[in-house]
């Protein structure tokens, strides 16, 4: 495949200043402040509504900014028409031009910038051959299948080669397995042509494989940013320790004890070594990923309940375990299949949770408790 020749200056760093945007008397985007370096895989998570989307929207030009500054390269953009923003948009709908062929959907923004027709035909070679479109060239978009238009529509922004990509939930529309595939492909791709991309997605395997960082939103504010791994390992609060992980994290809420001991119906919990010292507020959360939780292990935690569901998932299964009455009450531990075979609804059940990890975090907040000379995993 042919690779994309790269430019001299780095494009394509993107910085949110304080940027607002309000509907009528609805805010939806609360003063984001962001920066984007060039040649970086950013993706936007949150729920529905948080703003992800808007935002994405705004750095295009396809939404007016209320407040604040969008610059681009170092130019405030704010009132810059999006043609000349230099940015390629790829749509979840793919947004083909029905009528046209590939060739002619892939060509079509060069020929409005007028482009000669050798380079347009040289372009549209090399990203045809790139993302394997050069046999469908000739066809329509209805003859194609929905992963088909997806290269398409990526192709189409590739061919005007724009200092930053933007994708607003590409894969959304794909079955599983096409999905799988072209995550792949879209990695290969930001590998080969070292641009800025920006990319929502509501879904947490797409962010944790693409993003070099991750900007997790909820109710127009940033929530956290930072690496797959870090939002994984050290979320910043409740919220994004809920959002980031799949099946996501356990709460469970206590009073901590002088002893670094949190307990409740159903579980008591070792808080690790790192904690003494550090001033603990009345009511704490302790967070534990269903990873944490395990059969026979040697930790110094204990959570008992009795079996719901078991959900096997190949090699491993996901327990949902009852440690109480309440909705509240119920853990997810995430263990080998082999093992959960030997339990079933209503089943009695304890599994061991180490304290290094066990997350803490204060109740009324809802923000992380740190330790107060390191972070987990020993970074200080």
């Amino acid at each position: 495949m042919a690779t994309a020749p790269k430019t001299t200056q780095p494009q394509g760093a993107i910085d949110l200043r304080d940027l607002i945007k309000s509907y009528g008397d609805t805010e939806v985007l609360k003063g984001i402040n962001l920066t984007i370096a060039p040649g970086e895989f950013l993706v936007l998570v949150g729920p529905s509504g948080c703003g992800k989307s808007t935002l994405l929207r705004c750095i295009a030009g396809l939404e007016e900014i209320t407040g604040g500054d969008l610059v681009i390269d170092g130019r405030k953009c704010n009132d810059v028409h999006p043609k000349d923003r230099d940015l390629a948009m790829v749509f979840q709908s793919y947004a083909l031009y029905p009528h046209m062929t590939v060739a002619e959907n892939l060509a079509f923004s060069l020929t409005v910038r007028k482009f000669d027709d050798a380079e347009i035909e040289k372009r549209v070679a090399e990203v045809a051959e790139r993302l394997g479109l050069t046999p469908l060239l000739g066809r329509r978009s209805k003859q194609l299948s929905g992963g088909q238009r997806q290269r398409v529509a990526v192709g189409r922004a590739i061919v005007r080669e724009p200092k930053a990509f933007l994708f607003d939930e590409p894969l959304s529309n794909l079955d599983a397995a096409l999905r799988g595939k072209m995550r792949i492909e879209l990695k290969k791709l930001h590998h080969d042509l070292g641009a800025t991309m920006i990319y929502v997605t509501h879904d947490q395997v797409e962010a944790m494989t693409l993003a070099d960082r991750i900007v997790v939103l909820e109710g127009g504010h940033v929530q956290q940013v930072g690496s797959p791994t870090e939002l994984f390992e050290n979320p910043s609060n409740i919220f994004v320790a809920g959002f980031i992980g799949s099946p996501p994290m356990n709460f469970l809420s206590s009073e901590p004890s002088s002893d670094l001991r949190v307990a409740g119906e159903g579980f008591e919990l070792a808080l690790s070594d790192r904690f003494k010292g550090v001033d603990l507020p009345a009511e704490v959360t302790a967070g534990v990923r269903p990873t944490g939780l395990v059969l026979d292990g040697d930790g110094q935690g204990r959570v008992r309940g009795r079996v719901e569901v078991v959900e096997p998932l190949g090699w491993e299964s996901y327990v949902h375990v009852s440690i109480g009455d309440s909705e509240d009450e119920r853990i997810v531990a995430q263990i080998p299949t082999e093992r959960a075979r030997q339990y079933d609804h209503g089943d009695a059940i304890e599994l061991t949770v180490a304290a290094e990890d066990v997350h803490v975090f204060d109740s009324k907040t809802t923000q992380a408790i740190r330790p107060t000379t390191e972070e987990r995993n020993g970074s200080v």
